[in-house]
Protein backbone atom coordinates (compact mmCIF):
# COMPACT_ATOMS: atom_id res chain seq x y z
CA UNK A 1 0.00 0.00 0.00
CA UNK A 2 0.95 3.64 -0.51
CA UNK A 3 0.65 6.62 1.84
CA UNK A 4 -2.64 8.50 1.38
CA UNK A 5 -2.73 12.31 1.46
CA UNK A 6 -6.04 13.96 2.36
CA UNK A 7 -6.42 17.44 0.90
CA UNK A 8 -9.33 19.77 1.50
CA UNK A 9 -11.00 17.60 4.13
CA UNK A 10 -10.64 16.60 7.72
CA UNK A 11 -10.31 12.89 8.28
CA UNK A 12 -12.33 11.32 11.04
CA UNK A 13 -10.86 8.54 13.12
CA UNK A 14 -13.24 6.08 11.47
CA UNK A 15 -12.19 7.30 8.03
CA UNK A 16 -8.51 6.90 8.82
CA UNK A 17 -9.12 3.37 10.11
CA UNK A 18 -11.01 2.52 6.92
CA UNK A 19 -8.15 3.76 4.75
CA UNK A 20 -5.57 1.78 6.73
CA UNK A 21 -7.75 -1.32 6.58
CA UNK A 22 -7.93 -0.91 2.79
CA UNK A 23 -4.13 -1.15 2.58
CA UNK A 24 -2.81 2.39 3.12
CA UNK A 25 0.58 2.50 4.83
CA UNK A 26 -0.02 5.91 6.41
CA UNK A 27 -2.65 8.66 6.29
CA UNK A 28 -1.26 12.19 6.16
CA UNK A 29 -3.66 15.07 6.78
CA UNK A 30 -3.52 18.36 4.87
CA UNK A 31 -2.94 20.26 8.10
CA UNK A 32 0.60 18.91 8.34
CA UNK A 33 3.36 21.38 7.35
CA UNK A 34 4.70 20.95 3.82
CA UNK A 35 8.16 19.97 5.08
CA UNK A 36 6.68 17.28 7.30
CA UNK A 37 4.42 16.10 4.50
CA UNK A 38 7.38 15.64 2.12
CA UNK A 39 9.47 13.94 4.79
CA UNK A 40 6.75 11.44 5.69
CA UNK A 41 6.09 10.64 2.02
CA UNK A 42 9.79 10.11 1.35
CA UNK A 43 10.12 7.90 4.42
CA UNK A 44 7.16 5.77 3.41
CA UNK A 45 8.49 5.29 -0.11
CA UNK A 46 11.96 4.37 1.17
CA UNK A 47 10.44 1.79 3.50
CA UNK A 48 8.13 0.45 0.83
CA UNK A 49 10.82 -0.45 -1.71
CA UNK A 50 12.77 -2.91 0.48
CA UNK A 51 9.48 -4.30 1.81
CA UNK A 52 8.29 -5.04 -1.74
CA UNK A 53 11.67 -6.57 -2.58
CA UNK A 54 11.48 -8.85 0.44
CA UNK A 55 7.94 -9.91 -0.45
CA UNK A 56 8.95 -10.55 -4.06
CA UNK A 57 11.93 -12.63 -2.99
CA UNK A 58 9.79 -14.62 -0.55
CA UNK A 59 7.34 -15.41 -3.36
CA UNK A 60 10.17 -16.68 -5.56
CA UNK A 61 11.76 -18.72 -2.77
CA UNK A 62 8.40 -20.27 -1.93
CA UNK A 63 7.81 -21.16 -5.59
CA UNK A 64 11.28 -22.67 -5.96
CA UNK A 65 10.77 -24.78 -2.83
CA UNK A 66 7.40 -25.99 -4.14
CA UNK A 67 8.98 -26.88 -7.50
CA UNK A 68 11.81 -28.81 -5.84
CA UNK A 69 9.33 -30.80 -3.73
CA UNK A 70 7.33 -31.64 -6.86
CA UNK A 71 10.34 -32.82 -8.80
CA UNK A 72 11.97 -34.96 -6.12
CA UNK A 73 8.72 -36.54 -4.99
CA UNK A 74 8.23 -38.86 -7.98
CA UNK A 75 5.14 -39.06 -10.17
CA UNK A 76 4.21 -38.07 -13.71
CA UNK A 77 7.15 -35.99 -14.93
CA UNK A 78 5.43 -34.17 -17.86
CA UNK A 79 2.63 -33.05 -15.53
CA UNK A 80 5.16 -31.94 -12.93
CA UNK A 81 7.20 -29.97 -15.46
CA UNK A 82 4.11 -28.05 -16.60
CA UNK A 83 3.32 -27.24 -12.98
CA UNK A 84 6.90 -26.09 -12.42
CA UNK A 85 6.80 -23.77 -15.44
CA UNK A 86 3.47 -22.30 -14.32
CA UNK A 87 4.61 -21.78 -10.72
CA UNK A 88 7.81 -20.05 -11.75
CA UNK A 89 6.09 -17.85 -14.34
CA UNK A 90 3.72 -16.54 -11.69
CA UNK A 91 6.39 -16.13 -9.01
CA UNK A 92 8.83 -14.26 -11.28
CA UNK A 93 6.15 -12.16 -12.93
CA UNK A 94 7.68 -12.65 -16.39
CA UNK A 95 5.73 -12.62 -19.62
CA UNK A 96 6.50 -16.20 -20.56
CA UNK A 97 8.18 -19.24 -19.00
CA UNK A 98 8.94 -22.37 -21.00
CA UNK A 99 10.89 -25.62 -21.14
CA UNK A 100 12.65 -27.09 -24.18
CA UNK A 101 13.73 -30.68 -24.73
CA UNK A 102 16.88 -31.32 -26.80
CA UNK A 103 17.79 -34.15 -29.14
CA UNK A 104 20.48 -34.82 -31.72
CA UNK A 105 19.46 -34.77 -35.38
CA UNK A 106 21.86 -36.46 -37.84
CA UNK A 107 21.53 -33.56 -40.31
CA UNK A 108 20.69 -30.50 -38.18
CA UNK A 109 22.80 -31.30 -35.14
CA UNK A 110 21.39 -30.36 -31.73
CA UNK A 111 17.72 -29.39 -32.02
CA UNK A 112 15.37 -28.10 -29.33
CA UNK A 113 11.59 -28.47 -29.11
CA UNK A 114 9.33 -26.52 -26.78
CA UNK A 115 7.46 -28.94 -24.54
CA UNK A 116 5.94 -26.75 -21.82
CA UNK A 117 4.87 -23.12 -21.52
CA UNK A 118 3.07 -20.69 -19.22
CA UNK A 119 2.15 -17.13 -20.27
CA UNK A 120 1.00 -14.00 -18.47
CA UNK A 121 -2.44 -12.64 -19.38
CA UNK A 122 -2.34 -10.95 -22.77
CA UNK A 123 0.82 -12.73 -23.91
CA UNK A 124 0.37 -14.92 -26.97
CA UNK A 125 1.37 -18.56 -26.35
CA UNK A 126 4.09 -20.02 -28.56
CA UNK A 127 3.65 -23.70 -27.72
CA UNK A 128 2.00 -24.31 -31.10
CA UNK A 129 4.59 -22.39 -33.10
CA UNK A 130 6.19 -24.87 -35.56
CA UNK A 131 9.37 -22.75 -35.63
CA UNK A 132 9.95 -23.75 -31.99
CA UNK A 133 9.82 -27.47 -32.74
CA UNK A 134 13.07 -29.15 -33.76
CA UNK A 135 14.77 -25.76 -33.87
CA UNK A 136 18.46 -26.09 -34.91
CA UNK A 137 20.08 -24.51 -31.87
CA UNK A 138 23.65 -24.20 -33.15
CA UNK A 139 22.56 -22.00 -36.07
CA UNK A 140 19.53 -20.23 -34.54
CA UNK A 141 21.17 -19.20 -31.26
CA UNK A 142 24.83 -20.28 -31.33
CA UNK A 143 26.05 -17.99 -28.52
CA UNK A 144 23.32 -19.04 -26.12
CA UNK A 145 23.67 -22.71 -27.08
CA UNK A 146 27.42 -22.71 -26.47
CA UNK A 147 27.00 -21.18 -23.02
CA UNK A 148 24.19 -23.54 -22.04
CA UNK A 149 26.06 -26.62 -23.28
CA UNK A 150 28.99 -25.56 -21.10
CA UNK A 151 26.69 -25.40 -18.08
CA UNK A 152 26.49 -21.60 -17.97
CA UNK A 153 23.39 -19.41 -17.73
CA UNK A 154 22.41 -17.22 -20.68
CA UNK A 155 20.85 -14.00 -19.35
CA UNK A 156 20.70 -10.28 -19.98
CA UNK A 157 19.06 -7.27 -21.59
CA UNK A 158 18.25 -8.19 -25.19
CA UNK A 159 19.18 -4.78 -26.61
CA UNK A 160 22.76 -5.29 -25.39
CA UNK A 161 23.17 -8.74 -26.99
CA UNK A 162 25.00 -9.73 -30.16
CA UNK A 163 23.57 -11.26 -33.30
CA UNK A 164 21.92 -13.60 -34.08
CA UNK A 165 20.35 -13.70 -30.59
CA UNK A 166 19.60 -9.95 -30.75
CA UNK A 167 17.48 -10.26 -33.87
CA UNK A 168 15.85 -13.52 -32.82
CA UNK A 169 14.71 -12.27 -29.40
CA UNK A 170 13.91 -8.65 -30.27
CA UNK A 171 11.66 -9.82 -33.12
CA UNK A 172 9.57 -11.60 -30.47
CA UNK A 173 9.30 -8.45 -28.36
CA UNK A 174 11.53 -9.84 -25.61
CA UNK A 175 13.28 -7.15 -23.56
CA UNK A 176 15.22 -9.34 -21.14
CA UNK A 177 15.72 -13.07 -20.78
CA UNK A 178 17.28 -15.76 -18.64
CA UNK A 179 17.80 -19.36 -19.80
CA UNK A 180 19.21 -22.13 -17.63
CA UNK A 181 20.50 -25.49 -18.89
CA UNK A 182 19.09 -28.83 -17.74
CA UNK A 183 21.49 -31.77 -17.64
CA UNK A 184 20.68 -35.46 -17.33
CA UNK A 185 24.02 -36.63 -16.04
CA UNK A 186 26.51 -35.26 -18.59
CA UNK A 187 23.89 -34.89 -21.35
CA UNK A 188 22.62 -31.40 -22.24
CA UNK A 189 19.01 -32.56 -21.99
CA UNK A 190 17.16 -29.25 -22.38
CA UNK A 191 16.68 -25.80 -20.90
CA UNK A 192 14.19 -23.67 -19.01
CA UNK A 193 13.73 -20.03 -19.98
CA UNK A 194 11.99 -16.83 -18.86
CA UNK A 195 11.05 -13.96 -21.21
CA UNK A 196 10.23 -10.44 -20.01
CA UNK A 197 8.39 -8.46 -22.69
CA UNK A 198 7.32 -5.55 -20.48
CA UNK A 199 9.94 -4.19 -18.06
CA UNK A 200 13.24 -5.50 -19.37
CA UNK A 201 14.84 -5.58 -15.93
CA UNK A 202 18.21 -7.22 -15.43
CA UNK A 203 18.22 -10.52 -13.55
CA UNK A 204 19.98 -10.40 -10.21
CA UNK A 205 22.54 -13.08 -9.28
CA UNK A 206 20.27 -14.07 -6.38
CA UNK A 207 17.31 -14.69 -8.69
CA UNK A 208 19.45 -16.68 -11.12
CA UNK A 209 20.82 -18.78 -8.24
CA UNK A 210 17.26 -19.57 -7.13
CA UNK A 211 16.24 -20.66 -10.64
CA UNK A 212 19.35 -22.83 -10.95
CA UNK A 213 18.01 -24.90 -8.04
CA UNK A 214 14.94 -25.75 -10.13
CA UNK A 215 17.02 -26.51 -13.24
CA UNK A 216 19.21 -28.90 -11.24
CA UNK A 217 16.18 -30.54 -9.60
CA UNK A 218 14.65 -30.99 -13.07
CA UNK A 219 17.79 -32.77 -14.26
CA UNK A 220 17.63 -35.12 -11.28
CA UNK A 221 13.93 -35.81 -11.93
CA UNK A 222 14.66 -36.58 -15.60
CA UNK A 223 17.46 -38.95 -14.57
CA UNK A 224 15.17 -40.66 -12.06
CA UNK A 225 12.40 -41.09 -14.63
CA UNK A 226 14.86 -42.47 -17.20
CA UNK A 227 16.15 -45.00 -14.65
CA UNK A 228 12.61 -46.05 -13.73
CA UNK A 229 11.67 -46.55 -17.38
CA UNK A 230 14.83 -48.57 -17.98
CA UNK A 231 14.04 -50.80 -15.02
CA UNK A 232 10.48 -51.29 -16.27
CA UNK A 233 11.69 -51.96 -19.81
CA UNK A 234 14.25 -54.50 -18.61
CA UNK A 235 11.73 -56.19 -16.34
CA UNK A 236 9.32 -56.53 -19.26
CA UNK A 237 11.90 -57.67 -21.82
CA UNK A 238 12.88 -61.15 -22.90
CA UNK A 239 16.63 -61.38 -22.34
CA UNK A 240 17.35 -63.59 -25.38
CA UNK A 241 15.33 -61.89 -28.13
CA UNK A 242 14.75 -58.37 -26.76
CA UNK A 243 11.00 -58.79 -27.33
CA UNK A 244 8.40 -58.18 -24.65
CA UNK A 245 8.22 -61.06 -22.18
CA UNK A 246 5.25 -63.00 -20.82
CA UNK A 247 4.69 -60.68 -17.85
CA UNK A 248 4.60 -57.51 -19.94
CA UNK A 249 2.37 -59.10 -22.61
CA UNK A 250 -0.19 -60.24 -20.04
CA UNK A 251 -0.26 -56.78 -18.44
CA UNK A 252 -0.72 -55.11 -21.82
CA UNK A 253 -3.44 -57.53 -22.88
CA UNK A 254 -5.33 -56.88 -19.64
CA UNK A 255 -5.14 -53.15 -20.35
CA UNK A 256 -6.33 -53.64 -23.95
CA UNK A 257 -9.19 -55.86 -22.78
CA UNK A 258 -10.34 -53.09 -20.46
CA UNK A 259 -10.13 -50.51 -23.24
CA UNK A 260 -12.01 -52.81 -25.60
CA UNK A 261 -14.82 -53.24 -23.07
CA UNK A 262 -15.26 -49.45 -23.10
CA UNK A 263 -15.16 -49.40 -26.90
CA UNK A 264 -11.87 -47.47 -26.93
CA UNK A 265 -9.68 -50.07 -28.66
CA UNK A 266 -9.72 -52.94 -31.14
CA UNK A 267 -6.93 -55.41 -31.68
CA UNK A 268 -6.02 -58.72 -33.29
CA UNK A 269 -3.97 -61.50 -31.74
CA UNK A 270 -1.75 -64.06 -33.41
CA UNK A 271 0.06 -66.90 -31.64
CA UNK A 272 3.06 -68.16 -33.58
CA UNK A 273 4.88 -71.39 -32.75
CA UNK A 274 8.11 -72.60 -34.40
CA UNK A 275 7.60 -76.23 -35.38
CA UNK A 276 10.25 -78.91 -34.82
CA UNK A 277 12.27 -76.54 -32.67
CA UNK A 278 13.33 -79.34 -30.33
CA UNK A 279 15.00 -80.98 -33.32
CA UNK A 280 17.26 -77.93 -33.68
CA UNK A 281 18.40 -78.11 -30.07
CA UNK A 282 18.88 -81.87 -30.16
CA UNK A 283 20.76 -81.90 -33.46
CA UNK A 284 22.68 -78.64 -33.50
CA UNK A 285 22.82 -77.62 -29.85
CA UNK A 286 21.16 -74.93 -27.77
CA UNK A 287 23.43 -72.18 -29.15
CA UNK A 288 22.04 -72.84 -32.64
CA UNK A 289 18.51 -72.89 -31.20
CA UNK A 290 19.08 -69.52 -29.54
CA UNK A 291 20.28 -68.12 -32.85
CA UNK A 292 17.13 -69.31 -34.61
CA UNK A 293 14.97 -67.70 -31.92
CA UNK A 294 16.85 -64.42 -32.16
CA UNK A 295 16.73 -64.26 -35.96
CA UNK A 296 13.09 -65.29 -36.09
CA UNK A 297 12.21 -62.67 -33.45
CA UNK A 298 14.01 -59.95 -35.44
CA UNK A 299 12.33 -60.97 -38.70
CA UNK A 300 8.92 -61.15 -37.05
CA UNK A 301 9.29 -57.73 -35.46
CA UNK A 302 10.34 -56.12 -38.73
CA UNK A 303 7.29 -57.61 -40.43
CA UNK A 304 4.77 -55.67 -38.34
CA UNK A 305 4.07 -52.00 -37.73
CA UNK A 306 6.22 -50.17 -35.15
CA UNK A 307 3.26 -49.76 -32.79
CA UNK A 308 2.22 -53.43 -32.93
CA UNK A 309 3.39 -55.52 -30.01
CA UNK A 310 5.55 -58.60 -30.62
CA UNK A 311 6.47 -60.74 -27.64
CA UNK A 312 7.85 -64.09 -26.61
CA UNK A 313 5.75 -65.68 -23.85
CA UNK A 314 8.25 -68.52 -23.61
CA UNK A 315 10.13 -71.27 -25.43
CA UNK A 316 9.53 -71.19 -29.17
CA UNK A 317 6.15 -69.41 -28.86
CA UNK A 318 5.62 -65.84 -30.03
CA UNK A 319 2.61 -63.58 -29.59
CA UNK A 320 1.71 -60.65 -31.86
CA UNK A 321 -0.81 -58.00 -30.80
CA UNK A 322 -1.92 -55.94 -33.80
CA UNK A 323 -3.50 -52.71 -32.62
CA UNK A 324 -6.55 -51.20 -34.36
CA UNK A 325 -6.53 -54.03 -36.87
CA UNK A 326 -9.14 -56.39 -38.26
CA UNK A 327 -8.32 -59.78 -36.76
CA UNK A 328 -9.41 -62.02 -39.62
CA UNK A 329 -7.35 -60.49 -42.46
CA UNK A 330 -4.27 -60.05 -40.28
CA UNK A 331 -4.38 -63.54 -38.78
CA UNK A 332 -4.98 -65.12 -42.19
CA UNK A 333 -1.92 -63.45 -43.65
CA UNK A 334 0.24 -64.26 -40.64
CA UNK A 335 0.51 -68.00 -41.36
CA UNK A 336 2.13 -67.53 -44.75
CA UNK A 337 4.34 -64.69 -43.54
CA UNK A 338 5.39 -66.60 -40.45
CA UNK A 339 6.27 -69.71 -42.48
CA UNK A 340 8.53 -67.60 -44.67
CA UNK A 341 10.11 -65.85 -41.67
CA UNK A 342 10.79 -69.16 -39.92
CA UNK A 343 12.47 -70.52 -43.05
CA UNK A 344 14.61 -67.40 -43.35
CA UNK A 345 15.59 -67.65 -39.68
CA UNK A 346 16.60 -71.26 -40.16
CA UNK A 347 18.68 -70.47 -43.24
CA UNK A 348 20.41 -67.56 -41.48
CA UNK A 349 21.29 -69.97 -38.70
CA UNK A 350 22.82 -72.45 -41.15
CA UNK A 351 20.02 -74.99 -40.62
CA UNK A 352 18.32 -74.94 -44.01
CA UNK A 353 14.55 -75.70 -43.86
CA UNK A 354 14.78 -77.59 -40.55
CA UNK A 355 12.06 -75.54 -38.86
CA UNK A 356 8.56 -74.44 -39.79
CA UNK A 357 5.85 -72.38 -38.14
CA UNK A 358 2.26 -72.70 -37.00
CA UNK A 359 0.09 -69.64 -36.47
CA UNK A 360 -3.43 -68.87 -35.32
CA UNK A 361 -5.23 -65.62 -34.71
CA UNK A 362 -8.31 -63.90 -33.36
CA UNK A 363 -9.39 -60.40 -32.43
CA UNK A 364 -11.83 -57.98 -30.94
Amino acid sequence: GLPVVLRGARASEAGIRALLAAGARDVIALAAPDELLVLRLRTQLLVQRPREEIERRLRRETAVAACARLLVGGGDLPVQLQQVVSLLREATGVSRAYLFRNEMDPELGLVGSQAHEACAPGIEPQIGNPALQRMPLSTTAPNATRMLAEGRVFAGIVAAMEEPELGLLSSQGILSIVILPIFRGAEFWGFIGFDDCERGDAWSPEDVALLKVVAEATGLAVERTHAEREIYRTAGQDALTGLSNRRYMLDRLAQLASETARGDAHFALALVDIDFFKRVNDTHGHAAGDQVLQRFAASLQQHFRPYDLVGRPGGEEFLVVMLNAGAAPQAARLGGRGQEQAGQAGRHGGLGRVVGVSAGGGGS
